[in-house]
């Protein structure tokens, strides 16, 4: 299962963490797969404090994603970096309210650079 982003929405007053998952297979054949993936993986990891509602599985058309990965340069490093990104009319996991979003992008395939299969999406 190919992975273009995975990133962290920093927490705001309304809402918490919250890990984003974008792949071209949810476009195909819906999140579930990728829900189910995620959740097998969780229970092989007891301790890890993440919740399968605070993740996020998003098409590689989701229009933040796209945003993100057309607008950051090629020169920034495309693991661990914490950006500000604005969320108008970008972002349907957000809060309406919300402005900007800090992001931590964990992965961002480049739009022209084939999206890795599958892989551990937390270091």
């Amino acid at each position: 299962m190919p992975i273009v982003a995975a990133f962290w929405q920093h927490p705001t007053a309304e809402t918490g963490w919250r890990l984003i998952i974008a792949s071209p297979s949810v476009e195909k054949d819906g999140a579930m797969p990728i829900y189910r993936r995620v959740q097998d993986a969780l229970q092989q990891m007891p301790e890890t404090p993440i919740r399968l509602g605070d993740i996020y599985a998003v098409g590689d058309r989701d229009p933040l994603v796209v945003w993100l990965r057309s607008s950051i340069p090629s020169d920034f490093p495309l693991q661990g970096l914490d950006v500000t990104v604005p969320l108008a009319n970008y972002s349907s996991y957000a809060p309406d309210e919300a402005a900007l979003a800090r992001l931590h992008i964990h992965r961002l395939a480049r739009p022209d650079v084939p999206a890795p299969s599958g892989g551990a999406l937390v270091s």
